[in-house]
């Protein structure tokens, strides 16, 4: 993790970064990490083999904060410590499963969003309304607020294309001037207009391959002969 760490870093100003991506790095703790990560806000270590907090340096301006995907079990008490200001949680695809593991989050009075999918503690009897009792702050459970209801978080996440726009980014081709995809895709108007242009092309006139007609007329003659007007063409 120290060395991913120091890629990331690319020799900028830790005080001065605010997001930090060190996702995939296989390790049992936390490691490496500066001091003086003094504006960070986003923090992200998915998928790293993570069994303790230990080793997370103080972050006082912390918001975000996905270790998704690791072995933790404990150790929260460590983000109540170090991460006073953390809004967004994400522990899903770990190993809690108790309420009491959970109940050192109760100490971040900021904290309004938690993620807990797929952690054995989500089959306590209840568990939902435990949760938000146990934390009168949040607003929003698994994508879900108090009442069961889908959070404009989550809405946001999966509706959050703008208009004219595919999931990629890239201009909807209907949105574009001049015939769009489907238009190109219906085969009945391409051979209409096809026929139409490449016939008025070569009027009563037969071009050999290669000779010094335009492509368009070559095709005209061409599609006339997959038509089976073979005849006429060479009347």
């Amino acid at each position: 993790m120290e060395a991913r760490y120091k890629v990331e870093l690319r020799e900028r100003d830790p005080a001065k970064i605010d997001q930090l991506y060190l996702d995939n790095c296989k390790t049992d703790k936390i490691e490496g990490l500066a001091d003086n990560l003094a504006s960070l806000d986003t923090l992200s270590m998915v998928n790293c083999g993570l069994k303790s907090l230990e080793g997370l340096p103080t972050l006082p301006e912390l918001v975000i904060f996905d270790i998704s995907q690791n072995e933790l079990s404990s150790g929260l008490d460590i983000l109540a410590a170090k991460c006073p200001k953390l809004e967004k949680l994400v522990l899903s695809d770990n190993k809690f499963a108790t309420l009491e593991q959970l109940e050192p989050l109760k100490a971040i009075e900021s904290l309004s969003v938690l993620d807990t999918f797929q952690n054995d503690v989500e089959d306590v009897d209840d568990y939902r309304t435990k949760i938000f009792e146990m934390f009168p702050n949040l607003k929003d459970l698994n994508g879900h607020d108090i009442n069961g209801e889908v959070t404009e978080e989550l809405e946001e996440d999966e509706t959050g294309v703008e208009d004219g726009e595919d999931s990629d980014g890239s201009i909807d081709s209907d949105d574009e001037d001049g015939p769009g995809l489907s238009y190109l895709q219906n085969s009945n108007i391409m051979e209409d207009e096809d026929e139409t242009e490449d016939y008025d092309a070569v009027e009563g006139d037969e071009v050999e391959e290669g000779g010094g007609e335009g492509t368009s007329t070559r095709r005209g003659v061409k599609r006339r002969h997959e038509g089976g007007d073979d005849e006429e063409s060479n009347q």
